[in-house]
């Protein structure tokens, strides 16, 4: 499962190579039937599938609506941070529109989308993959996949980044030590089209379990793939304010609506966990195994 990839890709022809651009077509005939997708929108090369997507949602496209790109010049992350997203890697947004809930009742949706990317991979490759609260799927210590959320009105524009085929002497000097892909880490299955159908699927199962409520379940599920749940962390911008003080504690669990529950540092013997709303966590000890 995790020999090395490179051999792989010596091994394939141009055609068959899983860094090749994919078309409309391939998602076309990958998605056909599957769950939350209605419409596609395909480029090889934009700014921002996300920009894209939120536009498609203002002027009221149907839920479903998918834009998807072989690479983005300005892939967009959390707090206005770049998304490096070159060729090779899955790189999409979706529109979705809540009909019985309205999106900031319950988990949160990166939530629930972060263990739809975790389920997609290991139902495609086998893989298994940690969580990162809030929004990053993690194997071992590197991030291999990320989401953004941007919430209008009763819609949803759900962003989704995953490096799939994305070589490690292709990430930036800066990312190496931090990030890696399906690929680097001895995956098989590297189509990006069935990928992302596996996705869409395991999130319409999240997303059915929470319109009818079961949000204990759906946290439940997403804190067992959190490898920081039990050790000490360090939680930094906690009010997503940059510059704001980091809190330090041993992070006990997540609260009903996906906050982290932290026991700070220094609180007296049975004093009430401190609920974190947004931030990013830090593990201040190395965890076992670290891919939950």
């Amino acid at each position: 499962m995790d020999r090395p990839a490179a051999d792989h890709r010596e091994r394939r022809s141009p055609e068959q190579r899983p860094d090749r651009p994919c078309t409309a077509q391939d998602y076309e005939r990958a998605l056909a039937g599957a769950p939350l997708f209605t419409a596609l929108e395909h480029y090889a090369e934009i700014d921002s599938t996300q920009v894209r997507a939120r536009a498609l949602a203002a002027a009221g496209a149907p839920a479903g609506s998918l834009v998807v790109a072989e690479r983005q010049r300005a892939g967009q992350g959390r707090h206005g941070r770049s998304w490096f997203s070159p060729p090779g890697g899955l790189w999409c947004s979706l529109v979705l529109r809540a009909a019985r809930r309205d999106f900031a009742e319950g988990p949160p949706l990166a939530l629930l989308a972060g263990l739809a990317i975790a389920r997609g991979i290991e139902a495609r490759t086998g893989l298994r993959t940690a969580l990162r609260w809030p929004n990053d799927v993690m194997r071992g210590q590197r991030k291999l996949a990320g989401v953004l959320v941007d919430l209008l009105g009763q819609s949803a524009v759900l962003g989704l980044g995953i490096d799939v085929a994305v070589a490690p002497a292709d990430f930036p000097p800066e990312l190496r030590q931090v990030a890696t892909s399906l690929l680097a880490e001895g995956a098989l299955e590297l189509e990006r089209p069935p990928l992302l159908r596996a996705v869409l699927q395991a999130l319409a199962t999240l997303l059915a379990q929470w319109e009818a409520g079961e949000d204990a379940a759906l946290v439940a599920a997403v804190a067992a793939r959190m490898p920081a749940i039990g050790r000490q962390v360090r939680v930094c911008e906690p009010a997503a304010l940059p510059g704001a003080p980091p809190r330090t504690g041993r992070l006990v669990g997540l609260g009903p609506r996906g906050e982290l529950l932290l026991a700070p540092a220094g609180a007296p013997p049975g004093a009430p966990p401190e609920r974190i709303w947004s931030g990013r966590i830090e593990i201040l000890e190395d965890p076992a195994g670290g891919d939950g």
